[in-house]
């Protein structure tokens, strides 16, 4: 698939969940290929959260690699932040299972 139409199909994605935000779907991409900035007040830990809980495992494998998954995505810091619990449960095990 070429990058361009991954990155159409990840906007597509990544708009319902900037619903409660100021931050555009192009702007979201542009975060998520720069973690380490901000946006409009939102870092990628947070668009981590959002993307987590607001989408299925498998469509996180679609548009990242396993080890940015593993690293970036079920990082401590961003799983703490899911709610209800049994979504951080339920992650930390995928973490374990990589």
């Amino acid at each position: 698939m070429k990058k361009s139409r991954q990155n159409s199909e990840l906007l597509i994605v990544l708009e319902p969940l900037l619903w409660d935000s100021e931050l555009r779907p192009e702007e979201a991409l542009e975060l998520l290929a720069h973690p380490g900035t901000s946006k409009k007040g939102l870092t990628a830990r947070n668009l981590y959260v959002k993307m987590l809980a607001g989408c299925s495992w498998y469509t996180l494998l679609k548009f990242f690699p396993v080890e940015r998954l593993k690293k970036e995505f079920l990082a401590d810091e961003v799983v703490d932040r899911l709610f209800p619990p049994l979504l951080r449960q339920r992650y930390r095990y995928a973490r374990s299972l990589l």
